[in-house]
C-alpha cells in the first residue's frame, strides 16, 4: 500500500510466523547479496536480531549475508548530536520557575506539574509539526500549528497547555523538537533501500519519519497486524480484545472461536491471597520450567514489588534472573545514603536518621570497623541517656567524652558545612551535595560501585545541564526534585547472563520465549500505558489532539496477543488480597478468562500451587532452668529485681545475669513512666523549697507548685505541643495533692527527704555478700522520729490496693529494709485520683522481715546451684518470650505450653 513515492507498508500477522514471513519478503526484495548488504534494516529492538537473522538463514538455506541493522534512535544519535537543543532539564527548571512566580499550583504537586506538561509539549511537537527541513521550517510550522489550535473553542486547561507549549517552543528547541530535525538529516543522507520492521502499529514519529525517507530511497516497512491472523489462536484473541470495535457481542465472538485455540495446557491465571504466595508461586514455577529444560524465559514485571521478591527467592536458591529494564536509581543502597544523608540535615539530626546513616557502609569507611561499631554504640548510648531526639550540635557536645562517637560527629559536622542549606540554583545544590559526599568519605566506595558510579555520572552530567540557571531554589524544593529524578533515572547491571530475564511487556514485542510469567496483572498495574494525569485528563488530551486511553488500550491488548502468540507457557498472577481489600484482574485477562469460559467451559484459572520447601519438624523443648556457680550470681539486687526474679526465676536469669535487658531508647513523646519521673522531680523541688507547708496561703503553693511543673514540661511541650495532654493531666491534681499535704501534717508526718538512695549489705550462709539498693521516692519524718517511706505512683487507687495486699509485691518491704528499723509507716500515694490518698501497707515491718529473710535464703540457694525456671505467668509482656522458648517448650500438666 503506498504511501509516499516509494514506500510500502506490509501488514502480516503478528505471532510466531512474523519475524520469518518478514525475512521471506526481504531476501524476495533483494536476493542480490551484494544489494543486500548495502541496504539498512531498521528493528525496533536489537534483541530481535537473531531471530530474524536465523530466520533469514532458514529461508536461504545456509549462512548469507544481512542487511546493516540498527534501529531507530541509533540510526538518528549522530544527528541528533550535531543539533543544539535545550536539555529537559533546563526546559523543566524554566517552567517551574514560571509557573511557581504565578501561584497557579500548589508548591508540593509543581515539579510533577511541570514534568508533565513537558511531556504534553513534546507530544504536542511531534503531532503537530511533523519533520522541519531546518530550524526555520520548525519555527513555520510550529506557528502553523498553533495558529490552527488556537482558532478552536478550547476549555482552559487546554488552551492554557497550548499556550505554555508556545511559549516553551521559543528560543533554543527542546531535545524532541532536535530529534524530528535530526530525523530528517538522516533521512536525507540515505542513499539504498530501507527496510523497517514495526513491532506494532506505526506511532507518529516512526511513521513521518518513514515517509520522509521514502522521499529518498525506496522504504518497505513490515507491520504486525491482528486483523489478519487466520489461525485459530487469533481468532480467540480477536474474540477476546476486538480490533477497531468489531461490532458482534462477546457470546456471538466467543462461538466462533475454533476448537485448536484451546490454551488450557498452556496458559494458567492465578490469585494469589498475598505478595509473598505470589512471588513464591512465580518462583517454584521458574524452577519447574528449567527443570524441564526451557532456556528462554521471561518474567514481565507489571508489579515491581512481587518480581522483586520473587526475584529475590530465585537467586536465594541459586537463580540468576536477568534485568533488562534495571533499577529506578532511588532504589539502590547508593540513593538510599543520599536520602538518609538530606534527612539528617533536614531534620538537624534526627536521632534514628543519624544512626542509620552511620551505618552505611558508604560513610566514613576509612575508620576503623571496630572503632566504628564503638562510635555507633556510643552515640546510640547518649541519644538515650540524654534523651536527645535532634541537634547535631548538643550531639557533638555530648559525643566530647568519647573519642570514636566523636570521629563520627565529625563526619557528619563536615558534611554538613559542605551543604549549607541557605538557597541556591540547581548545579550549586548538586555540586555542594557531590562536596558533602565528599566530606563523608563516599567518594571512593561510589566509584567502585556500579550504582554509584552511574550515581555520580549522573551528578556531573546535571550539573553540566544546569550550569547555566541562576534562579535559586530552597533545599526542601530541590529535595522534591531530587527525588523525582532520582526515581526517573535507571540503573541496569551488566554483569548478569541468565536464561531467565526481567523485562517489562512492551520489550517481550516480537520475541519468541519458552515460558512466559506476568507478574501483578491486577488493575492498577497491567494498565493501559497512560501517564497519570494531574492537569491534562483524557479530555484535554482529545481536544489537544493527542492519543489518549483508546489508543493505549489497543496497544496492551496487542503486546498481550503476541507474547501470548509467541511463548510456549505461560502464567499469569495477580496479589488477589492486599491489606484485607480485594483487587481485582486486568481487564484484559479478564475478558479472555471470560472468552476462553464461554468457548471451551474452562476460565483458566487454577489454584496457586504449594510451596514445596519442607518445614523442620516442631520439636518439644524442655523447660529452662540454667543453675550458677556462685562466682556468676550476682552480688547486688534492687527492688525491681527481686520482683523479676519472683515472677519468674529465669526472666531474672536472662535480664541480671545474662545482662540481656532492654536497651535505653530515645523518648520522643512522653509516656507514663516519662510523666510519672516528670511529676517526682516536681515534688521533690517544690518539697525541698516547702518542707511544711503550715499556715502558707494555697495561692502561693499552687504558684510554686505550678513554676515548677512549667520548669519541667515546658521543654517538652516546645518540642511537641501535644505533651501538653500531660501538663493539663497534672496541674488538675495541683489543689487535691496539696489538701493531701496538710491533711498528712495534722496527723504528725512532715516531708525529710527525697530521691534517697541507699545501699544495705547482708551476709549469706556460705560468706557471700549481697547488697540491696533502692532510691527512695520520699520519706517523712513522724512522731517520736519515726520515720515513713513513701512512693508516688500515677496508677488507679484500686491497682495499688491490689498491690498492697499482694504478699508477691515487693517494692514497698525492700525500701522499708533499706531504711531500717524506725519505719513505722509504707505506703503508695495515689496521684492520679481526683483525691490523692495514700494506701498504707499493715505491719511494714513484718512484711520487711518476711522479704529479707526470703531474699537471704533464695541467694543462699542460687550459689548451691538452685535452678532458676521459666515459670512465668505474665509471659505475653516479657521481652525475653523467645528466649526462653516459651511457644515451644513441651506441655506439662497445670502449665501452658
Amino acid at each position: 500500500m503506498a504511501q509516499g513515492a516509494a514506500l510500502r507498508i506490509i501488514a502480516l500477522p503478528p505471532g510466531g510466523d512474523f519475524l520469518a514471513a518478514c525475512a521471506r519478503h526481504l531476501l524476495e526484495a533483494e536476493p542480490d547479496p551484494l544489494k543486500r548488504a548495502s541496504t539498512r534494516l531498521i528493528l525496533p529492538n536489537l534483541l530481535l536480531a537473531a531471530d530474524l537473522r536465523a530466520a533469514m538463514a532458514a529461508r536461504a538455506g545456509g549462512p548469507l549475508i544481512l542487511p546493516r541493522i540498527q534501529t531507530m534512535p541509533a540510526a538518528i544519535a549522530p544527528w541528533l548530536e550535531r543539533q543544539p537543543h535545550l536539555p529537559d532539564s533546563r526546559r523543566l527548571y524554566a517552567l517551574y520557575q514560571a509557573l511557581r512566580a504565578h501561584r497557579w499550583v500548589e508548591e508540593g504537586a509543581l515539579w510533577d506539574v511541570c514534568a508533565e506538561l513537558i511531556s504534553l509539549f513534546d507530544e504536542l511537537t511531534l503531532h503537530g509539526v511533523g519533520l522541519p527541513e531546518n530550524l526555520e521550517d520548525f519555527q513555520a510550522r510550529l506557528e502553523a500549528a498553533y495558529a490552527l489550535k488556537a482558532e478552536e473553542p478550547l476549555r482552559f486547561e487546554a488552551r492554557l497547555v497550548h499556550t505554555l507549549w508556545r511559549a516553551d517552543a521559543e528560543g533554543t528547541p527542546s531535545r524532541a523538537a532536535a530529534r524530528l530535525l535530526a530525523a530528517r538529516a538522516w533521512a536525507a543522507s540515505l542513499d539504498t533501500p530501507l527496510y523497517g520492521v514495526a513491532e506494532g502499529r506505526l506511532g507518529a514519529f516512526e511513521r513521518q519519519v518513514y515517509e520522509v525517507c521514502a522521499e529518498q530511497v525506496p522504504v518497505t516497512v513490515f507491520v504486525p497486524d491482528r486483523r489478519l491472523a487466520e489461525d485459530a489462536l487469533g481468532g480467540l484473541f480477536r474474540a477476546a480484545w476486538p480490533v477497531d470495535g468489531e461490532g458482534e457481542s462477546l457470546l456471538e465472538r466467543a462461538a466462533q472461536v475454533r476448537p485448536e485455540a484451546r490454551l488450557s495446557e498452556r496458559f494458567s491465571l492465578l490469585a494469589a491471597q498475598s505478595l509473598e504466595q505470589e512471588a513464591r508461586a512465580v518462583a517454584l514455577q521458574v524452577r519447574r520450567w528449567l527443570g524441564e529444560g526451557r532456556r528462554r524465559i521471561v518474567l514481565v514485571a507489571a508489579d515491581r514489588v512481587a518480581s522483586r521478591r520473587a526475584r529475590a527467592l530465585l537467586e536465594r536458591d541459586g537463580v540468576l534472573v536477568e534485568d533488562e529494564t534495571g533499577w529506578k536509581l532511588s532504589t539502590t543502597r547508593v540513593a538510599a545514603l543520599i536520602h538518609a544523608w538530606l534527612g539528617v540535615l533536614g531534620s538537624d539530626g534526627y536521632h534514628r536518621d543519624v544512626l542509620d546513616l552511620l551505618k552505611s557502609p558508604f560513610v566514613a569507611p576509612a575508620l576503623d570497623p571496630a572503632l566504628k561499631a564503638e562510635g555507633l554504640e556510643a552515640l546510640a548510648a547518649l541519644y538515650a541517656r540524654h534523651n536527645l531526639v535532634a541537634g547535631l550540635d548538643e550531639l557533638a557536645e555530648r559525643a566530647r567524652e568519647n573519642p570514636a562517637a566523636c570521629a563520627l560527629v565529625d563526619v557528619l559536622l563536615s558534611g554538613r558545612n559542605s551543604l549549607p542549606r541557605y538557597p541556591a540554583p540547581p548545579a550549586g545544590w548538586l555540586q555542594r551535595l557531590r562536596a558533602s559526599l565528599g566530606a563523608l568519605g563516599s567518594q571512593p566506595l561510589l566509584e567502585a560501585d556500579g550504582a554509584g558510579k552511574a550515581l555520580l555520572e549522573w551528578l556531573e552530567t546535571r550539573c553540566a545541564e544546569l550550569g547555566a540557571e541562576t534562579a535559586p531554589i530552597g533545599f526542601g524544593e530541590w529535595r522534591i526534585w531530587l527525588d523525582r529524578e532520582l526515581d526517573a533515572a535507571m540503573f541496569r547491571p551488566r554483569n548478569v547472563d541468565s536464561p531467565v530475564i526481567m523485562t517489562h511487556l512492551a520489550a517481550t514485542r516480537l520475541r519468541r520465549f519458552d515460558g512466559a510469567l506476568i507478574i501483578g496483572a491486577d488493575v492498577d498495574n497491567l494498565a493501559a500505558e497512560t501517564p497519570r494525569p494531574i492537569f491534562a485528563h483524557e479530555a484535554v488530551r482529545a481536544e489537544l489532539g493527542l492519543p489518549g486511553q483508546a489508543e493505549a488500550r489497543a496497544r496492551l491488548q496487542d503486546d498481550l496477543a503476541c507474547l501470548i502468540s509467541m511463548s510456549e507457557r505461560v502464567m499469569v498472577s495477580w496479589q488477589h488480597l492486599r491489606a484485607g481489600e480485594v483487587i481485582l484482574p486486568s481487564p484484559a485477562m479478564d475478558l479472555l478468562s471470560l472468552v476462553h469460559e464461554q468457548a471451551f467451559g474452562d476460565d483458566l484459572r487454577r489454584p496457586v500451587p504449594v510451596w514445596a520447601e519442607p518445614l523442620p519438624p516442631r520439636q518439644p523443648q524442655p523447660r529452662p532452668a540454667p543453675s550458677l556457680r556462685p562466682e556468676q550470681v550476682p552480688v547486688r539486687i534492687s527492688a525491681s529485681g527481686l520482683a523479676s526474679l519472683m515472677a519468674c526465676p529465669y526472666q531474672y536469669f536472662a535480664r541480671y545475669v545474662l545482662g540481656l535487658g532492654a536497651e535505653d531508647e530515645v523518648s520522643e513523646a512522653l509516656e507514663k513512666s516519662d510523666y510519672g519521673q516528670m511529676v517526682h522531680t516536681i515534688l521533690q523541688r517544690f518539697h525541698q523549697r516547702y518542707p511544711r507547708l503550715g499556715d502558707r496561703p494555697q495561692a502561693e503553693l499552687l504558684a510554686a507548685l505550678e513554676e515548677e511543673s512549667q520548669a519541667l514540661f515546658g521543654p517538652a511541650i516546645g518540642r511537641n505541643f501535644l505533651e501538653q495532654a500531660w501538663a493539663v493531666r497534672w496541674l488538675a491534681r495541683l489543689p487535691a495533692y496539696l489538701d493531701w499535704q496538710r491533711a498528712r501534717e495534722k496527723e504528725g508526718w512532715y516531708f525529710a527527704r527525697a530521691e534517697v538512695w541507699i545501699t544495705q549489705e547482708y551476709r549469706l550462709p556460705d560468706g557471700g555478700v549481697l547488697s540491696l539498693e533502692g532510691r527512695l521516692d520520699r520519706v517523712d519524718q513522724g512522731p517520736e522520729g519515726r520515720l515513713a517511706v513513701l512512693d508516688y505512683k500515677s496508677q488507679t487507687l484500686a491497682r495499688l490496693r491490689d498491690k498492697v495486699a499482694d504478699p508477691d509485691d515487693v517494692q514497698l518491704a525492700v525500701y522499708t529494709l533499706l531504711r531500717g528499723a524506725q519505719v513505722a509507716q509504707a505506703a503508695y500515694v495515689a496521684l492520679d485520683e481526683p483525691r490523692v490518698q495514700a494506701v498504707v501497707q499493715d505491719q511494714p515491718e513484718d512484711g520487711a522481715r518476711q522479704q529479707e529473710a526470703r531474699l537471704i535464703n533464695t541467694f543462699a540457694a542460687l550459689r548451691q546451684g538452685a535452678p532458676l525456671p521459666a515459670h512465668g505467668v505474665a509471659c505475653d509482656w516479657c521481652e525475653m518470650r523467645g528466649l526462653c522458648r516459651k511457644d515451644y517448650q513441651a506441655s506439662t500438666p497445670g502449665q501452658h505450653p
